[in-house]
This record gives structure tokens, sequence and C-alpha cells, in this order.
């Protein structure tokens, strides 16, 4: 945790770290109290028994929330983090009250499993260094095979479910995310009634980290406009399922 303002709790996409993925949005974000969780197998974080389900993310997010007295939260999650963010809220409503979900994954299609598969090929070697020196070199290609597996299982997301996710929610997709075509960020509209969708022009999957000058303004302010839902949210969690 860094930082103090309302809490907000931030996840990073798959094989990579919070520190890594928000690097550019980070200083832009000081007016709150940062929460910045690292997944299972990823970074320095523990398997606990090589458990790299969604459901387990969402028991490990709950725990560290009760252990710091949050009881409620903003959540700013990218990639494989904004399926969990999903999740969460879905699972924990009244701990969730707003989401900022950048390159957001509504369902597992062909066109994203065959491209996730392109990246054991081409994923830069740099992506060990995040996991080092907890895990061996190649780490991540393990990891992303659990991930992938696990998206196959329960990472699609029905319309009727979507539309349970009552806080506000703001989407951001580059409009040449190589995983992600735009028809995804219009079936994510067209389910999902607390939605707002912005869309970055020239801008790929870490739409993020490519395009901070457009990005850093729309997170900020969304997430200032929504502080006010959080207010007064310390105290220990009740308990949720996952």
């Amino acid at each position: 945790m860094a930082g103090h303002g309302p809490p907000l709790v931030l996840l990073h996409g798959s094989t990579t770290v919070n520190q890594f993925d928000w690097q550019r949005q980070l200083p832009e974000l000081h007016e709150f109290q940062r929460i910045m969780i690292t997944f299972r197998g990823h970074g320095t974080s523990g398997t606990n028994g090589h458990d790299l389900r969604c459901e387990r993310f969402i028991d490990d997010i709950l725990a560290v929330l009760d252990h710091h007295g949050l009881r409620r939260v903003l959540v700013l999650a990218f990639s494989h983090g904004t399926m969990v963010a999903t999740r969460l809220a879905l699972v924990a409503p009244d701990v969730v009250k707003a989401l900022g979900l950048v390159s957001f994954i509504p369902r597992v299609t062909p066109h994203l499993e065959q491209r996730m598969l392109t990246v054991f090929d081409s994923w830069p070697t740099w992506v060990d260094q995040l996991h080092t020196p907890r895990y061996a070199p190649g780490h991540w290609r393990e990891l992303m095979r659990a991930l992938l597996e696990d998206r196959r299982r329960s990472g699609s997301f029905l319309p009727e479910e979507l539309d349970r996710v009552r806080c506000p929610v703001l989407l951001v997709q580059g409009d040449r995310d190589p995983f992600l075509p735009l028809s995804e960020a219009a079936y994510s509209i067209e389910s999902w009634s607390a939605a707002k969708l912005f869309v970055v022009p020239g801008a790929g999957h870490a739409v993020q980290r490519q395009q901070p000058g457009l990005v850093n303004p729309v997170l900020v302010n969304f997430l200032a406009e929504h502080r006010e839902r959080v207010a007064g949210g310390s105290g220990a969690l009740g308990c949720h399922g996952a």
C-alpha cells in the first residue's frame, strides 16, 4: 500500500506486475491510497499449491482488503486483471464501488486464444525479469498456460452477468488491439448498462503504456468522480464466497 486518500486497488495483466503495467499512471494517482496486489505466481508472489484460478485470486484480494480494514474500494485493472476485477464485483458488489477496466476481456473467443498462443513465440525476454529471482527463467510460459486454461473454464461473461454489475464502469480500449477487436468492446457496451467506453486511436493492447497522455486524464477523472463512493469504507469485511 502507498499514499493516502480513497482506496484504489490496482490489478495487473497476465505474466506482468503492477509496477510495470501502471508505471505511467502511478504518478497521476497520488491522491489515492494505492493497493497494488500481485497475483499468485507473478513477480515475487508464491503460487500456494499452484492454484491459479480466478476464484483464488479473488480470495486473495478480499483477504488483503480485510487485513487492511477496507470495506469499499475503487478498482483499476488491466487485461487479465479486468476479468478478475469483474468477477470480484459480481462476488462482492458491496466492496467494489467503481471499475476502471483497461483492455477488458469480456469473453474467450477463438481469435483471442489464437493470439495468446502466438505469445509463446513473440513475448519479449524481459518478461522473465519480472519474476526473478523467485522463479526460474521461462516461468512465465507455465504461468500463461495455466491462466489460459482458467480463461477457457470461466473467462467468458454472459450479457446478464455483466449487467448484474451495477457500479460505474469505464472501459478503455485501443482501436488497434491485436487481442481484442472493437467488436468485443461493442459486445460489452451492448450487454453492460453501467459501462461507458473510451476508445484510444492508434493504440494496441497495453493502451495505458502506449498512450498515457490520452488515457491518464480519462482514468483519473473517472476515479475522482467516484471517490465519494468509498468514503468511510474502513472496517472488517463480511464473508464472501468466490
